[in-house]
């Protein structure tokens, strides 16, 4: 069992968490209500740090699917988000056509 030195304010509540294809690294699905905001943070548990946090505006489409809108990445990738006509790479937070 790995630890994980990151706080979250008592308004973010985690909804899910989602293996990725990189070794040690999860990604943490998690709602801000305090700000209306989905974030995705991916954290390297090796390393003990964030690798990255994409964040979007919550909206009707993902409020009943959340962490259904992400999808496994390739070797050694992380996941991609899917919006609304797009796809966004986790690893880099950059949208894919």
């Amino acid at each position: 069992m790995k630890t994980m030195s990151c706080d979250f304010d008592h308004t973010v509540a985690i909804l899910k968490v989602i293996e990725t294809s990189k070794m040690d690294c999860l990604q943490i699905v998690a709602k801000d209500y305090s700000s209306n905001l989905i974030l995705v943070l991916t954290w390297d548990f090796k390393l003990n740090c964030e690798v990255s946090c994409y964040q979007i505006k919550d909206s009707s489409i993902y409020r009943n699917a959340t962490g259904n809108h992400i999808f496994k990445g390739l070797k050694n990738k992380m996941n991609y988000f899917q919006d609304k006509n797009y796809f966004i790479d986790l690893e880099h937070n950059i949208p894919i056509k």
